[in-house]
């Protein structure tokens, strides 16, 4: 199967869900942009409302492999193989995973402008826990150059101002036969915090 670039809007992209909360009645960061657009000659709320779904699917654009692969950077096995003492890094090894589970937070923030004026900043928490099952890493010269078969299934979330804005669970699916990682993503090295 050829490459293929899988993000996090896979876990959770809902562009009802980002019209529903753009029109909500919560307090924290949202209440302060709204009151903000609200104050700002020629600008009306729902103009700024329906951009925000596509601001948030764009903090959403966060390559998975990038979440699994910093993830595996702590590994020791992993690490073990980019240190050019223990494994010639020329060799292409193929690492197979056990079954696990991977949880990642990311906080994108999506600022409001006005004429190049940030006018208000809306901070999201997004939760993600992923299990894994049948991986194999493909790894030459302390790189993870693709990630081969297995499956995936996931839970994610995301908040802003106390508020859960959307939820969703996704069943188990099949990752792609190989998914490519170009030049590869470097293993941190095995002396040192990974």
């Amino acid at each position: 199967m050829a490459d293929q670039q899988t993000d996090l809007t896979l876990f959770l992209s809902s562009k009802e869900s980002w019209a529903r909360f753009a029109n909500a009645e919560i307090g924290g960061d949202l209440a302060g942009v709204r009151t903000a657009v609200a104050d700002a000659p020629g600008l009306a709320w729902q103009e700024v409302a329906d951009s925000l779904g596509e601001r948030i699917e764009e903090a959403l654009q966060v390559p998975l492999a990038d979440v699994l692969c910093g993830a595996w950077g702590k590994y020791q096995e992993l690490r073990r193989l980019a240190d050019p003492a223990s494994c010639d890094p020329a060799e292409t090894v193929l690492l197979p995973l056990v079954d696990h589970r991977i949880v990642s937070k990311h906080d994108p923030v999506i600022e409001i402008k006005l004429d190049e004026t940030v006018i208000g900043r809306l901070r999201f928490e997004l939760q993600l826990s992923l299990r894994l099952k049948g991986v194999t890493l493909m790894v030459r010269g302390g790189r993870i150059l693709a990630i081969k078969a297995g499956s995936c299934a996931g839970d994610a979330s995301l908040n802003c101002g106390g508020a859960t804005i959307a939820e969703r669970h996704t069943p188990e699916f099949a990752l792609p036969g190989r998914v490519g990682l170009g030049d590869g993503i470097a293993i941190p090295p095995l002396q040192g915090p990974p």
